[in-house]
């Protein structure tokens, strides 16, 4: 049994034992707290970068279905409604609608030239739809993933582009129905003026973009749908 000196220092050296042992464990909790900290970090900041490469993959497609929308329309305007692999009939460069074979509908037709365009370019996507002049291409979920040492983070993204189209598709409808009331009375004196048996349309959009062409960069062009028709239809 020990006496009351020796119980003193006992108590002491537990004291100081208890002390240095409660030390230690606080320093291993406060060093997992630490590690924990920089994991929960690390994770955060992947987090953000798997977002961050996710927009900057809508961002380009955004840009290219701008650029290739905008193509596609130049290039409809420029043809009557059509595509310019076509094989309507010319008069001085313009393209001469005909009831039989080059009757254009050109909705469709805008559509099929961007999905071309599309594929061309290697730009892989799910579907395309023109809904009251917005183009809306849906490219589906897109996978992105980043590895850390001790995590694997997958995210995933549905990615849809909307992008305005600056043209008329009612004013075109319009003027076909007015073309066809001319070709059913034989009566062409509202469209306009007859010139060596053709009539022409030239119908400016006061909308302008940019267009791509190879050695010389991109550049303005104001949109201009023309075409021609010969009298009588």
């Amino acid at each position: 049994m020990l006496n009351k000196k020796g119980s003193g220092w006992m108590f002491f050296f537990f004291s100081v034992f208890m002390l240095l042992m409660g030390t230690a464990l606080m320093y291993e909790l406060f060093k997992e707290k630490q590690d924990t900290s920089m994991r929960i970090g690390d994770v955060q900041n992947a987090a953000l970068e798997l977002y961050f490469k996710s927009d900057l993959l809508r961002g380009d497609l955004n840009e290219n279905v701008r650029l290739l929308a905008y193509e596609s329309l130049l290039e409809i305007n420029e043809n009557g409604g059509f595509g310019k692999a076509n094989n309507c009939g010319r008069m001085d460069n313009l393209v001469v609608w005909d009831y039989d074979k080059c009757w254009p509908d050109v909705e469709k037709n805008f559509l099929l030239l961007f999905e071309k365009k599309m594929k061309e370019g290697g730009i892989k996507y799910e579907k395309v739809e023109l809904t009251e002049g917005e183009l809306v291409v849906n490219f589906g979920l897109q996978f992105f993933e980043e590895k850390l040492k001790d995590a694997e983070l997958e995210y995933e993204r549905e990615i849809i582009v909307h992008e305005k189209v600056e043209f008329d598709f009612n004013n075109i409808k319009e003027l076909k129905r007015k073309i066809l009331d001319a070709r059913s009375t034989g009566d062409y004196t509202g469209l306009g003026k007859v010139e060596e048996g053709y009539i022409s349309f030239r119908i400016e959009n006061d909308k302008s973009g940019l267009e791509f062409n190879m050695g010389r960069g991109f550049g303005v062009k104001k949109l201009v749908f023309q075409f021609a028709i010969r009298e009588p239809f």
